[in-house]
């Protein structure tokens, strides 16, 4: 887990996608993410590209702990 300002956001998906520009989204204020990323298989390129259970995004711009 990592707490960090809601501008590093936009850097993290584009990273994550692979892609050279960043997206604009609207990020709550204390809004949480919540990621599970198996890093060990990140740089296969076989059928694990396609399992869904290896990289999940839980959580994106929550905020219903504000509720």
């Amino acid at each position: 887990m990592a707490f960090t300002h809601g501008g590093i956001i936009h850097y993290l998906f584009a990273a994550l996608m692979g892609v050279d520009r960043l997206w604009g989204m609207p990020v709550g204020n204390t809004a949480m993410f919540d990621f599970d990323l198996d890093v060990e298989r990140w740089h296969h390129s076989d059928s694990t590209l396609l399992n869904t259970n290896l990289w999940r995004i839980n959580r994106l711009n929550d905020s219903s702990h504000l509720d």
